[in-house]
């Protein structure tokens, strides 16, 4: 099929793109027929570059900024590998996806753009899913999201972020709508203008969510808000949620009744500081039975530990401190009522296996919410179920318990 790739424009720096069998191409990128490496591509009156058909392209070592749209438009089945680019001050996106096949996108920098920093857009008639693959980059300073995966149709954009910054954009740091399926595991997610990640949908298909391991901090909303998802084998668990303006994880706030639009299962995240005199849960859901709410450690949040419309959905976690509720309580058969209310806001009862007292944090002022060796929530968690069998003993409550615990080395990002 055909390939097109257009430069255009005057300042315009590039050494000419070669054929793979004539370069000394790298291992990971052993199907790509055509090479662009170590251009720059700057002030086109449309984009930098533009590729559209299946013939595989790779871009590595580039430095693509101030085009007059996107930095990279990529179209029509395109399937191409961006390595160590530098994508900055574009009039649009960074890089625009509308239609492509597949992107992999590693250690490279994507900020200061117009809109967002990666638009994945897919067509209403596309039949084929997207594939979008995200490991070891720096997203950051954009005017919108600094990820936003929008498909229209009922094909996925399947979309995997590892280990990646995402950072001080004017929105959220990743959103995602629709028929999205998205992985987002052992990221650095915080500073962003709405919320870290955000889940929406606009029709009757939702996005699958799997978000774990992932440092979701300081940002000018809720940590995770999802108002249209369900849940896949990894769950939205093992996170650090902390310091977010608003609730550290919102459900179902803005949703609709009719189809349902969340079924999600919350286990063994850590949920530390949210809040403010706006709003300020640790956990917030309007969608009542429809999320799962298990091994958490909730503390320190503004206003309650869970605010929930369904006062059964939840078990096995440690709430502390959270609201005005003084530190108490050591005596776990001594517990004042009133305290009670406040962590569970108005809810009566903790559900089985829940604690309220000090889960005994290393050194919850610096952000280190690993836990003593003393602490309540060691082997205080509940079994679960996760992908193929169930996780039946010594489960911490909290992040480094469950499918995806936190070890030392890989703490929150300012204990590092």
């Amino acid at each position: 099929m055909l390939l097109l790739v257009v430069i255009v424009g005057i300042g315009t720096a590039m050494v000419p793109f070669c054929l793979a069998e004539e370069s000394s191409m790298d291992q990971d990128e052993p199907g790509a027929a055509i090479i662009m490496e170590d251009n720059a591509v700057f002030q086109n009156n449309r984009s930098g570059i533009r590729v559209r058909g299946s013939l595989p392209v790779a871009i590595r070592g580039g430095k693509i900024y101030r085009n007059g749209r996107a930095g990279l438009n990529l179209q029509d089945q395109a399937e191409i590998s961006v390595r160590r680019c530098d994508i900055f001050a574009n009039h649009n996106a960074g890089i625009n996806l509308r239609n492509a096949s597949r992107l992999r996108l590693t250690d490279s920098t994507i900020h200061q753009n117009g809109t967002a920093g990666l638009r994945i857009r897919t067509a209403a008639g596309q039949i084929f899913p997207a594939r979008v693959e995200i490991s070891g980059n720096r997203i950051f300073r954009n005017r919108q999201d600094g990820v936003l995966s929008w498909p229209a149709g009922e094909a996925p954009v399947e979309l995997t972020i590892r280990n990646s910054r995402i950072f001080a954009n004017r929105k959220a740091g990743l959103r995602v709508e629709n028929t999205t399926r998205l992985v987002a595991a052992d990221n650095r997610i915080r500073s962003n203008g709405t919320a870290g990640i955000s889940s929406w949908s606009s029709g009757a298909s939702v996005p699958r969510l799997d978000i774990h391991r992932n440092t979701i901090a300081f940002n000018r909303g809720s940590g995770i808000n999802v108002d249209a998802g369900i849940t896949g084998k990894g769950a939205i668990s093992n996170n650090w949620i902390h310091n977010n303006l608003r609730a550290g994880i919102a459900c179902g706030i803005l949703g609709t009744s009719g189809t349902p639009r969340i079924d999600l299962r919350i286990l063994n995240n850590t949920i530390v500081g949210n809040g403010s005199e706006e709003e300020g849960a640790g956990i917030r859901s309007d969608a009542g039975s429809d999320v799962l709410i298990l091994n958490n450690i909730i503390a320190y949040n503004f206003t309650t530990g869970i605010l929930t419309t369904d006062c059964g959905s939840y078990s096995h976690n440690l709430l502390f401190a959270n609201g005005e509720a003084p530190n108490c309580c050591a005596d776990q058969d001594e517990i004042p009522f009133w305290i009670e209310k406040i962590q569970y806001a108005s809810c009566s009862g903790r559900g089985s296996g829940g604690l309220i007292t000090d889960p005994r944090f290393v050194d919850p002022d610096r952000y280190n919410f690993f836990l003593q060796p003393d602490s309540p929530a060691r082997n205080a968690g509940t079994n679960i179920y996760h992908g193929s069998g169930f996780l039946s003993s010594g489960i911490d409550m909290g992040a480094t318990g469950g499918p995806h615990a936190f070890r030392p080395e890989t703490g929150p990002e300012e204990t590092r």
